[in-house]
């Protein structure tokens, strides 16, 4: 067995370790001084301090990192969900812009059914308004699209129904002569007047509206043209029939644009204001016939 011995010589200041294997093996002595001992064990604190030193950085480091790691998977989880979230606010707009489209067509339908040119003109008042202004998206979660989505949805049968509904209404309302046939004053009402070129007392069966040669004459409803040729004093004239009883007189039109038997809609270009037949300056003389009988224009047109 070995045994070791330590020795200190006062004299030497030295440390001496002594080994001694076994009974026939040398006696080996190893000798230190106090500086040399001194130096090692500031050596062993200093690698022992540098050893926690940096077991304890690597420590924290290790859990900044795995804290970052952590906050970047919920950032991409939540990424994730926003991308899905925009998706899905795309789709519903995208669904909500085309039923208010539908609804927007719907009333350009029936605005144009009544009044043709009310309708143009606000077509181009929306297409100013649009070009002249900014678009401004307001700010909207996910419980306001929900709710519009829910709302049209419930609504969109009823809507169907109604557009359905609508369409034949606006068929039967285009077919009635409410639109202004010209633009002009008005020089002659309906009923009895002084003929201003026999200055007799005669039956006016329309209405005399007075404009510069070469002016616009539009159909003030839709349907067939029956005449378009001269009729005697009426001069240039086109007769068309909207199938409901009603038809519509143009006279003393300077050109015709349509032909019998051509189809038209309400507030097509169809002549030109003249004064041929018996006519004392351009003009158009109009009427409209329930059932072929004459009846007063202005209680039908919407001016």
């Amino acid at each position: 067995m070995k045994k070791s011995y330590l020795h200190t010589k006062k004299k030497t200041q030295k440390l001496t370790l002594m080994m001694i294997p076994n009974s026939t093996s040398k006696i080996r002595q190893y000798a230190f001084s106090y500086k040399i001992i001194a130096a090692a064990v500031l050596a062993l604190i200093m690698l022992t301090s540098m050893l926690t030193f940096f077991s304890t950085r690597y420590f924290y480091v290790n859990q900044d990192y795995q804290n970052l790691n952590r906050q970047l998977i919920t950032l991409k989880k939540e990424n994730t969900a926003q991308k899905v979230k925009i998706d899905y606010f795309a789709s519903k707009s995208q669904e909500i812009e085309s039923r208010i489209a539908k609804l927007k067509e719907l009333e350009n339908q029936i605005t144009k059914a009544i009044d043709p040119k009310a309708a143009e003109a606000e077509s181009m008042s929306v297409v100013s308004r649009s070009a002249d202004r900014d678009f401004y998206m307001p700010e909207v979660d996910e419980a306001d699209i929900r709710f519009v989505d829910e709302l049209l949805s419930s609504q969109e049968k009823n809507i169907d129904e109604l557009f359905d509904n609508i369409q034949g209404k606006i068929t039967k309302l285009e077919k009635i002569p409410n639109s202004m046939p010209t633009e002009g004053r008005l020089t002659s009402p309906f009923g009895d007047r002084t003929h201003p070129v026999t200055k007799k007392i005669e039956f006016h069966s329309g209405i005399d509206l007075a404009n510069n040669t070469g002016t616009n004459i539009y159909a003030s409803a839709t349907g067939i043209v029956l005449f378009s040729e001269i009729n005697g004093t009426y001069g240039k004239m086109i007769l068309i029939s909207h199938g409901n009883g009603y038809s519509t007189v143009y006279a003393h039109l300077s050109e015709q644009l349509v032909k019998a038997g051509d189809q038209v809609k309400k507030g097509d270009l169809i002549g030109k204001m003249g004064s041929t037949g018996r006519s004392t300056g351009p003009h158009l003389h109009f009427e409209i016939r329930e059932n072929g009988t004459p009846i007063d224009p202005q209680k039908i047109l919407v001016k």
